[in-house]
């Protein structure tokens, strides 16, 4: 069965290159409007 288990993002919130493996519970933490719900919302389209 295939599942997302890594997020790649590059040229990010100011941040050039990074990667999030998803290989168990993950805390999003941050202020408002620096697109926690937008990251929840790109998880389950894929």
């Amino acid at each position: 069965m295939r599942y997302l288990n890594k997020i790649i993002f590059t040229n990010s919130a100011q941040i050039k290159y990074t990667e999030i493996n998803l290989d168990g519970n993950i805390h999003l933490i941050g202020t408002q409007g620096v697109g926690k719900s937008t990251l929840l919302r790109a998880i389950l389209f894929f």
